[in-house]
């Protein structure tokens, strides 16, 4: 099992009413699609991470909350 399997079934069940959503691997994980756009990655590890994007004026706030860290990729924080 690549991903947590649990929790990328929690993302699903949340899915449904959104339309042009789909699935595809991506970072070891698979990512959750809307309109051809990432929303939710769950990770390529069992730890059970996840990476969510949340748009840049909710990220400060989004960081606030117990257990968010900032997403860091070639050594730059993504924002957003």
């Amino acid at each position: 099992m690549p991903y947590n399997e649990a929790i990328a079934d929690q993302v699903r069940l949340e899915l449904p009413h959104l339309p042009d959503t789909h699935e595809i691997k991506m970072y070891g994980g698979i990512a959750f699609m809307i309109n051809n756009k990432m929303c939710v990655c769950v990770g390529g590890n069992k730890a059970g991470n996840i990476m969510v994007r949340v748009g840049a004026d909710a990220y400060e706030d989004a960081l606030k909350r117990k257990g968010a860290r900032p997403t860091i990729m070639k050594d730059r924080p993504i924002k957003g």
